[in-house]
């Protein structure tokens, strides 16, 4: 189970207390947090040496592209079947059955999703 993300205020605590070479224990302690959660957060961000809480909060932003930006071909067949009246729970099973399995919320998303990044309300989503 995961546990909630640092946020940047709690990341530049860290990143103050590395620098007066306070041990990562206490540093959890005083954040609430358990000290596995600290010594990952600093390991997987520079470790002592090179901790930064701003390089660490730009990490976290970094968001996973989505397999309809990244296999083109793909979205393409995605983006024709709700011209032919299609819902996302046909779709799916359809989609599936070409050797390209796919949820029926990840086509939900897909289609709903604005231009802009948002998210629309569509009958066909609900």
């Amino acid at each position: 189970m995961r546990g909630k993300p640092f946020s940047a205020k709690e990341r530049d605590k860290i990143r103050a207390k590395i620098e007066r070479a306070k041990p990562l224990s206490k540093v959890a302690r005083q954040l609430g947090r358990a000290t596995s959660s600290v010594c990952r957060e600093v390991a997987r961000n520079g470790g002592h040496d090179r901790y930064q809480a701003t390089t660490a909060e730009r990490c976290r932003a970094r968001l996973k592209q989505t397999r309809f930006q990244t296999d083109l071909l793909f979205a393409r067949r995605v983006e024709k079947r709700p011209a032919t009246k299609d819902s996302p729970m046909t779709i799916a099973p359809a989609l599936g059955s070409e050797g390209s399995p796919v949820s029926e919320e990840t086509i939900c998303r897909a289609i709903c999703v604005t231009s802009a990044g948002g998210f629309e309300r569509s009958s066909m989503c609900t």
